[in-house]
């Protein structure tokens, strides 16, 4: 699909016994799903090497990453719906 373009398209229910709805017709433009990085980051110190980073997982993440250097990125264990790394070895 193409951003800001507008759609025609229509949707019905399929009822018990597999019966359909009557379908329900419309149009909608579709938008730019922007990228964003994750809210209400927080950072839990459990020991004095380690830390436990808090996020709200974001509808249209893949995956996340983090840095220490802004440089060098890991990936978070968990994919898209991550909502947590645990990091060790802090110094």
């Amino acid at each position: 699909l193409t951003s800001n373009t507008n759609y025609f398209f229509r949707i019905r229910t399929i009822c018990r016994g597999g019966r359909p709805s009557d379908y329900i017709y419309n149009t909608g433009t579709t938008r730019r799903i922007e990228c964003v990085a994750p809210p209400e980051l927080r950072v839990d110190v459990v020991e004095p090497r380690r830390a436990v980073i808090n996020w709200i997982p974001q509808e249209e993440a893949i995956r996340y990453e983090y840095s220490f250097d802004g440089v060098n990125y890991t990936t978070v264990p968990g994919g898209a719906t991550a909502s947590s790394v645990n990091l060790t070895g802090l110094r």
